[in-house]
């Protein structure tokens, strides 16, 4: 079984879990996605975000846990075919981690790998990494010894547009609009 830490940018720009082609990234039967402590309260953080595709992202991940919570300590199936993918949440891991001395845990990315290197050496055999599409998150999980696999690509949602985008298209919108009417009247 490999165990996978997410980086909360799994939650806020990429496509429903359910939705991944999970063995684009691993080669094996068995997975199971862990939320450490730090995603969860960083998500929590992005639920009343002033960017409302972050924050209903983050309130739809945030229902996810608590689903998850229910039935905490059985993890959730998000897929049934090869791999088998569950997801749980992670219990609390004792904050005093010797194997994490370089790292800065009121960071959230260096909490997020300090909590993955925890549960790495409480369960050495199995296979532990950690997904994200973060350069500098992947730096630090190297430098820590700690294998990551990069978020592909096609697995991130299309881009949003911004509120001057969205403002030009509605203002082309009104001028097709108006140029359409103009053709039809003068047609009469």
């Amino acid at each position: 079984m490999t165990v996978i830490f997410l980086d909360t940018n799994i939650f806020i720009q990429c496509l429903d879990l359910k939705q991944l082609n999970w063995n684009e990234i691993i080669d094996d039967e068995e997975v199971l996605l862990l939320v450490s402590q730090a995603v969860n309260k960083e998500i929590n953080n992005h639920k009343k975000d002033v960017n409302s595709r972050r924050a209903k992202r983050a309130r739809k991940a945030y229902t996810l846990f608590k689903k998850l919570l229910v039935l905490h300590p059985l993890p959730f199936l998000l897929s049934e075919n090869n791999p088998i993918v569950k997801i749980n949440l992670l219990s609390v891991i004792d904050d005093s981690n010797k194997t994490a001395k370089n790292l800065d845990i009121t960071q959230t990315d260096d909490r997020i790998i300090a909590e993955a290197i925890e549960y790495k050496l409480l369960n050495p055999s199995k296979n532990v990494l950690l997904l994200t599409h973060d350069t500098s998150m992947m730096l630090t999980a190297k430098n820590s010894n700690l294998d990551f696999i990069e978020i592909p690509d096609n697995w991130f949602l299309k881009s949003e547009n911004d509120s001057t985008q969205k403002k030009i298209i509605a203002l082309e919108k009104q001028n097709k609009d108006r140029k359409s009417t103009r053709l039809n009247s003068s047609h009469i």
